[in-house]
């Protein structure tokens, strides 16, 4: 924790980046947390290498500002505008990720997750979008990703992005077992 004794004002800036072999643990932690049946740290390393996965983290600074040396960074005011402002020093902890496999034109969205303790803030939200603009440059125009049907606020975050539901897998999930709404998205790039 900071010392904000000095005069200074800390404030949380969310970034979104390319995960890295030195974020599996965390990411380990908030699937495990999220999902019934997470993937295996195996799995997870897999992704790392593959030609075809493509995975972010939602990384949360803490950002010290009113220090007159150090690094520019832009966070988002009280007021809804955001502002840029010189701050010197910044702690950070990843609170979210997700992930997509890539085939040829398509997008398959494989995970979002975001640490229990930051859900409802707009981080899934965030994360969805810089999925969807990392895959422009790809190429990737049609993207899809199963759903569970009772996870409402997954739900919700998918249809805001522009996801419309196609169809029901019966029974897709387990533990409990539960269908799956199949959604698609058409990006015009």
């Amino acid at each position: 924790m900071m010392d904000l004794s000095s005069g200074n004002e800390t404030k949380p800036v969310l970034k979104i980046r390319p995960w890295t072999a030195a974020d599996l643990n965390r990411v380990e932690e908030i699937s495990g947390e999220a999902f019934a049946d997470p993937w295996s740290r195996e799995s997870m390393e897999k992704e790392l290498v593959s030609d075809t996965a493509h995975y972010l983290v939602a990384e949360l600074q803490l950002v010290e500002f009113g220090a007159n040396e150090g690094n520019t960074y832009a966070h988002l005011t009280e007021d809804g505008v955001y502002r840029s402002e010189i701050a010197a020093a910044a702690s950070t902890i990843i609170i979210g990720y997700a992930g997509y496999w890539q085939v040829l034109d398509e997008g398959h969205v494989m995970n979002v997750a975001v640490d229990s303790r930051y859900r409802g803030r707009g981080i899934a939200k965030e994360l969805v979008k810089a999925m969807l603009e990392s895959g422009d440059p790809l190429g990737i125009v049609y993207w899809t990703l199963e759903v569970r049907r009772g996870n409402e606020a997954a739900i919700h975050v998918y249809e805001k992005a522009g996801f419309t539901c196609a169809g029901i897998r019966p029974g897709y999930y387990t533990h409990p077992t539960e269908d799956a709404c199949i959604y698609w998205l058409t990006r015009n790039i």
